[in-house]
C-alpha cells in the first residue's frame, strides 16, 4: 500500500463522527483486512486495565510470528496505542513499519476526535436534562406549595375525627382517610425536595454501623409484621466518615421499605442482607454499605432507569418514582457513588460508597 491508497482508507474514519467503538473497530478492520496482518488489538489509555480488545484474528502457528506496537499520539500526548502480530517473523519490513507509523498517526486523530465527538453528545444532553429539570422543578414547588394548605386541613380535621370513639367500618375509613392524607403529605414532601435539588447535607462526624442499627430499630416493626429475616455483617472497625447521619438514614429506609415490598411482592421466604466494609485503592479508603434482598428483582428492561425521576416499577399509586432518585442525589452530594445489580425473580443489590475524609 503507498501513501495515497492509506490516506483515502483513513480520512472517511478521521472526518466521520463515529462513536470511540466504531473507530476502533475501524482501525483494527483496516489493519487487518488492508495491511494483511494476523491480529490486532488497540490499548486506550486510561480505558480499563488500560487495554481494550476489539479485533483477533488467531491461528496455527502464531507463537512463530512476530509483533509490534505502534503508539497513537495526539498533539504530544499518547493517547493508546496499536499493537500487532504477525504471522510472520520478517512481515516489519522498515516499508511497512514506516507506512503503520504514518497511519497510527491517522488514527490518533480519528480516536481523538471521536472521544470530543461523544464528549460533545454527552455535554448537550447534560445541559438538555438540566433545563428540563429546572422548569419541573419550578412547576413542581408550585403545584406543591398550592396542594399543601388543603392536605393539612384535610389531615387536621380527620385526626380530630379519628380521636372520637368510633367502631366497625367508621373506624377504617376514619383510618385510612388519614393514613392517605399522610401519604399524599409524603408524597409532596419528596416532590418538594426534589424539585429544590434537595438540602445540601451538615457533615458531621458518624459511624454508618450506628446508623443501620438505628434504621433497623425504626423499621423493627415492618421486619418482623411481614417474617422477613434480616442478616447484617457490620465491619467492626469501620472508621468514622463525614456524614449527615439523617440524610443517610432517609436513603437506608428508602432502601429498606423497597426491599420489604419487593420480598412481599415475591411471597416467599425473604432475606435482607446489609453488609459494611472498607475498600482501600491506593492511599483513599472508602466505607461501603451492600444492601441485598432476595425479592422479585428488577426487570432489566428497567434497570437503567431505576435511578430516573419519577420512574417507578411499582403499581399506580404505590410508588413516586422519587425515592432512588433522592437517594442517589443525596449520596452525590456525599462524594460518593450508589450503584446498582439485580436478577430478576432472584435478588437485588445495592452499593453504596462513602469516602472516608482525610485526617478521620
Amino acid at each position: 500500500m503507498n501513501e495515497p491508497d492509506l490516506l483515502s482508507c483513513v480520512l472517511p474514519t478521521v472526518n466521520s463522527s463515529l462513536n470511540i467503538k466504531d473507530v476502533l473497530e475501524k482501525i483494527c478492520d483496516i489493519v487487518t483486512d488492508v495491511f494483511g496482518f494476523r491480529a490486532v488489538w488497540v490499548g486506550l489509555a486510561g480505558e480499563g486495565r488500560g487495554k481494550s480488545i476489539i479485533k483477533s484474528v488467531m491461528q496455527k502457528g502464531f507463537n512463530r510470528g512476530s509483533s509490534a506496537s505502534f503508539p497513537l499520539v495526539y498533539q504530544k500526548e499518547t493517547i493508546g496505542s496499536i499493537n500487532i502480530c504477525a504471522g510472520s517473523k520478517n512481515a516489519f519490513t522498515p516499508a511497512r513499519i514506516e507506512l503503520m507509523k504514518k497511519f497510527s498517526c491517522l488514527a490518533a486523530v480519528a480516536v481523538k476526535n471521536a472521544k470530543l465527538f461523544e464528549e460533545t453528545l454527552k455535554t448537550k444532553e447534560q445541559l438538555f436534562q438540566s433545563e428540563r429539570m429546572a422548569t419541573v422543578g419550578y412547576l413542581t414547588s408550585e403545584l406543591v406549595h398550592e396542594l399543601s394548605n388543603p392536605l393539612t386541613t384535610i389531615l387536621g380535621y380527620a385526626q380530630l375525627i379519628q380521636q372520637q370513639k368510633f367502631s366497625g367500618p367508621s373506624k377504617e375509613d376514619i383510618d385510612k382517610i388519614v393514613s392517605e392524607a399522610k401519604r399524599a403529605k409524603e408524597i409532596a414532601l419528596d416532590l418538594l425536595n426534589f424539585a429544590r435539588k434537595g438540602l445540601m447535607p451538615e457533615l458531621k462526624k458518624g459511624n454508618i454501623n450506628s446508623i443501620v442499627n438505628q434504621v433497623l430499630n425504626i423499621k423493627n416493626y415492618d421486619i418482623n409484621q411481614n417474617n422477613v429475616r434480616v442478616k447484617k455483617e457490620l465491619y467492626g472497625k469501620l472508621p468514622d466518615v463525614m456524614l449527615d447521619s439523617r440524610q443517610i438514614m432517609q436513603v437506608l429506609l428508602n432502601l429498606l421499605d423497597n426491599s420489604i415490598y419487593a420480598i412481599l411482592a415475591k411471597k416467599s421466604a425473604g432475606e435482607i442482607r446489609i453488609k459494611t466494609e472498607v475498600i482501600t485503592r491506593g492511599q483513599r479508603e472508602t466505607s461501603r454499605i451492600e444492601f441485598s434482598d432476595n425479592g422479585i428483582g428488577i426487570p432489566k428492561e428497567s434497570i437503567n432507569k431505576i435511578f430516573m425521576p419519577f420512574f417507578t416499577t411499582k403499581p399506580a399509586g404505590q410508588g413516586t418514582g422519587l425515592g432512588l432518585a433522592i437517594s442517589r442525589r443525596i449520596i452525590e452530594q456525599h462524594g460518593g457513588q450508589m450503584v446498582v445489580s439485580s436478577k430478576p425473580n432472584k435478588y437485588t443489590t445495592f452499593y453504596i460508597n462513602l469516602p472516608a475524609q482525610p485526617g478521620l
